[in-house]
Formats: structure tokens, C-alpha cells, sequence
């Protein structure tokens, strides 16, 4: 049998996934069924099992693919580094989180995480989403914080807007993704304004964590 190229096998990949993310927003991942996604999908059940060996694989994928999304920004700002690299971070959270095109994902997302309260493999997956929080710290490293703002707790801060922000979109609470660049995004671009760079800034190559008081 002959071997696919990569850039067709990740193409297939991504179909399924596609599929999958039709079939989530219609009924939710536990209301889709895997016969849901083939026929959505348009590929064989064969096909689709040489990708998958199951539903909640292809859950935890959209999972994954979610938060690989947010790293994406994260290496993008960590590369840049100090507070440009924090400005540039904001500035793309917020273009993300208006895309209207994120809309289905956004909706799907939120399944996800409820689904991941009574699912350990699925929770490890989400809970792996937290992972950058080392690399905002990274970058917070070249910039100089107002006084008594802690690091740490400012990368937590920024985390959990673009994790929740997200979420809060869908649930009914009048954020509408249009308007949060004109109510959200430039108030936050206002407020990094004053950052500047520390005095001792690390590079991102060789940035690395404080060390934490015991």
C-alpha cells in the first residue's frame, strides 16, 4: 500500500477534526457519535480509526490543537520578549478572541472543559493548556512591573484572560466577541503603556524562572 505524504496525511487528519468540531457543536461531544463524525466527515469508519482508536481521542486532540493555538501566541510574544513582546501578546489575544471564525471553536472548547471534570485522560490534556505559564513568566522577565505586582500572579492574570475570555463569549454574559477589541484591548494597551524594560533583562534564549522562596 503506498505511503501518504505528511502534508496529505495532516490534511486528513485535520478533516477528521473538522468533522468532529461539526458534530460537537451540533449536539456536544457526549451527544456525538463516532458513526456522526464519519458521515460528517465524508472518509471511511476505517479511515478515520487509522487516525483515532476512539471519540474521546479525537476529543482530546481538539483539546490539544486548542491549546497548541495558544502557545502559538505565547512563542510569538516570548520571542520578542519584554514589554513589546507583552503588547504583542495582548494585541493578538484580543484579534484571536474577535476572529469570528474562532466562534465554533470557542463553543466547542467549553464542552471540552466540562467534559474534562469526569474524564482523567481528557483533564490531563486541558490541564497541560496551563504549560505556558513558565514562558509568560519568561517574558515578564525583561519588564519592569509596577510596585508590589508579582510576576507570577500578573502571568496568571494574563492566562486566564485568554483562556477565559473566550469562554465568556459563549455563555451568555453580553461579551460579544465584536466588541471586546473597542472595550477590552485598547483600555489593557493603555494600561501596559508605561511599562518599560527592566534594568537586568533576560534574553528568550536564555531566559529562565525565577526561583521560587521555599
Amino acid at each position: 500500500m503506498p505511503r501518504i505524504s505528511d502534508e496529505r496525511r495532516e490534511a486528513r487528519r485535520q478533516r477528521i477534526l473538522d468533522a468532529a468540531m461539526a458534530c460537537f457543536e451540533k449536539a456536544g461531544p457526549g451527544g456525538a457519535s463516532m458513526q456522526d463524525i464519519v458521515a460528517e466527515s465524508g472518509m471511511s469508519a476505517v479511515a478515520i480509526y487509522g487516525y483515532f482508536d476512539s471519540k474521546e481521542a479525537i476529543i482530546e486532540a481538539v483539546a490539544a490543537d486548542r491549546h497548541e493555538r495558544e502557545r502559538e501566541l505565547l512563542r510569538a510574544a516570548l520571542a520578542t520578549g519584554g514589554p513589546d513582546g507583552l503588547r504583542q501578546f495582548m494585541d493578538a489575544c484580543f484579534a484571536w478572541i474577535a476572529d469570528p471564525a474562532e466562534a465554533r471553536r470557542r463553543r466547542v472548547t467549553v464542552h471540552v472543559w466540562a467534559r474534562a471534570e469526569h474524564d482523567e485522560r481528557l483533564r490531563r490534556v486541558v490541564t497541560e493548556g496551563l504549560a505556558p505559564l513558565g514562558d509568560v513568566e519568561r517574558t515578564l522577565d525583561g519588564v519592569a512591573l509596577p510596585d508590589g505586582v508579582e510576576p507570577d500572579m500578573f502571568a496568571r492574570v494574563l492566562l486566564a484572560l485568554v483562556q477565559g475570555l473566550p469562554a465568556a463569549t459563549v455563555l451568555g454574559t453580553r461579551a460579544r466577541p465584536a466588541a471586546v477589541p473597542r472595550h477590552g484591548h485598547r483600555p489593557a494597551r493603555a494600561g501596559l503603556a508605561p511599562l518599560r524594560p527592566s534594568r537586568v533583562s533576560l534574553t528568550p534564549c536564555s531566559a529562565s524562572r525565577r526561583p521560587r522562596d521555599s
